[in-house]
This record gives structure tokens, C-alpha cells and sequence, in this order.
């Protein structure tokens, strides 16, 4: 029996947060600056908004495939996957908090012809993260870097 396809977005929550700061940020702009200089956050700030909206993976029939608003831009066979590694820089002397997200600031694709891929950590379905999904369901071995970055490294 094959695996569910399973589609990994960033959450609602996290959408709709970027969403409502860029939203201040540029009527903030706007207000004070006036809408000429405004427009030069404006193009940016959509272009990210756009950006965090339309990604996703998907993960089906032995690929990661990633999606923007449908587009496929890239896909991988996890058969070509060697390691997925679980990557995190935690600065020193800071108390960090994770609340419904994962400690891990990305995953690390090391595939078998040496290129690695980045995914970011926050892409989810539900609340399963697609590096665990990956090495749980396909069985891809898996090693943990954590980082620790000085003030003035």
C-alpha cells in the first residue's frame, strides 16, 4: 500500500500574522511618508506576502515536489535522498520559546549526488513536519546539528 499525498503549507496563523504586520507596516508608511516613498516597501512587502502564501510541498508516490500557486519548481525523488539533517542556530544567552512549532530552524535534504536542499522548518500538515514525516514514513536517515551563534559571530 502506497503513502497518503500529503501537502505541507506554512500555518494559517503564520499567514495571516505576516499578513497583518505588513499591513501596518505599510499604512504606518503610507501615513507618515506619503504614498510615493510608501511604494517603494509596498512592491517588497507583497512580494513577500506572495511569497510565504504560495509555497508548498507536497509529498506523494516517492517525491518532494515544490509548489507555487501550483507551479512545480523543483521535485526530488526520496529514494535520491542520503540524510535529511534537523538544523538549528540557538543564539547564546537567549531564552527561546516554542509554542505549536518545531525547535529545528530547517531541514537539510543531503542527497546522493552531494547537493543539499533547505526546507524551512515551519511547513506542516496538520502538525507533522515534513522532515519528520519523511524519515518516519520513507525511513530516511536522520541527524540532528545544533548551533550555537556568539553575539558577534
Amino acid at each position: 500500500m502506497g503513502h497518503p499525498i500529503m501537502k505541507f503549507q506554512r500555518s494559517i496563523f503564520a499567514k495571516v500574522f505576516l499578513g497583518v504586520i505588513l499591513l501596518i507596516f505599510n499604512a504606518a508608511g503610507i501615513y507618515f511618508a506619503g504614498i510615493k516613498v510608501a511604494a517603494v516597501f509596498l512592491i517588497p512587502s507583497i512580494a513577500a506576502l506572495l511569497a510565504i502564501i504560495g509555497n508548498s510541498y507536497l509529498v506523494s508516490n516517492g517525491t518532494v515536489t515544490k509548489y507555487f500557486f501550483g507551479y512545480r519548481l523543483l521535485e526530488i525523488d526520496i529514494l535520491e535522498i542520503d540524510l535529511i539533517e534537523f538544523y538549528s542556530v540557538k543564539k547564546f544567552g537567549t531564552i527561546e520559546i516554542n509554542i505549536a512549532s518545531p525547535e529545528e530552524d530547517e531541514y537539510r535534504l543531503h542527497l546522493k549526488n552531494g547537493k543539499t536542499i533547505k526546507i524551512p522548518s515551519n511547513y506542516t500538515d496538520g502538525r507533522v513536519t515534513i522532515g519528520s514525516y519523511i524519515c518516519k514514513k520513507y525511513k530516511v536517515k536522520k541527524k540532528e546539528t545544533r548551533k550555537i551563534r556568539y553575539f558577534y559571530s
